[in-house]
């Protein structure tokens, strides 16, 4: 019923075992989580993840990888961490016996920067991570994630040049984003098409065609070669 994207049936099905007094595990309800997932019913998968709850069905590895993937795949990385929390127990033992896979090692990640774990993230990861927040439109948060990038002695590349400029174009702080790679022109990391192509569209969108085509001029000097996209 669930990959035929008909949740309501499933539900019912599930609620039909139980109510007859049938032993049910995590599985079906990790299946109606994948349905609800799919149809970005987050308020859906909170419910459900009550319920379980509720009944002392223990999440599996598999719950968990489930609701983190979802989240963040809308975008809504704060109820991850939170789900994370209530999952794996913070500051305490392992409330529901469960450990996180591959799948969640980013946030676990995040979760050990800010207690000072003794893993070290490397660039790839920070980039990662900011991308995430940026996509999120929470560009304050990508920007503490780039201080402390830099507090710790990780090196920002052109990658965490274009995330930061491209989050804070479509979050309507172009300013911000001039700002933001003049300052990392100065630590001598150079701007690429990916750089360049947010900040001529941003200007364009704000009418500021001279402005837009003073970054073109600038991509140009700088040996970019822009694309149809930028033309």
């Amino acid at each position: 019923m669930c990959k035929r994207k008909n949740n309501n049936a499933a539900r019912e099905i599930l609620h039909g075992v139980m109510e007859l007094g049938g032993e049910v595990d995590a599985a079906p309800f990790n299946a109606l989580l994948t349905g609800l997932g799919k149809g970005r019913d987050i308020e859906g998968m909170n419910k459900l993840l009550a319920k379980m709850q509720e009944l002392n069905i223990r999440p599996s590895v598999v719950t968990f990888g489930i609701l983190l993937k979802h989240l963040c795949a809308a975008w809504r990385v704060d109820e991850a961490l939170d789900v994370f929390n209530k999952l794996r127990g913070k500051g305490e033992s392992n409330l529901f016996g469960v450990e996180p896979d591959v799948g969640g090692e980013a946030l676990i990640l995040l979760e050990e920067m800010k207690t000072g774990s003794k893993h070290q993230p490397n660039t790839i990861m920070y980039n990662c991570l900011i991308d995430g927040f940026c996509k999120a439109g929470n560009i304050d948060k990508a920007h503490e994630l780039f201080d402390q990038m830099n507090e710790e002695g990780v090196h920002p590349n052109v990658v965490t040049l274009n995330v930061m400029v491209n989050g804070m174009c479509r979050s309507g702080r172009v300013h911000c984003a001039v700002e933001f790679f003049n300052a990392m022109k100065g630590k001598g990391i150079k701007g690429n098409a990916a750089t360049y192509t947010p900040l001529i569209s941003a200007f364009y969108g704000v009418n500021n065609i001279d402005k837009a085509m003073q970054f073109l001029d600038e991509m140009l000097s700088s040996g970019c070669s822009p694309d149809a996209v930028v033309y």
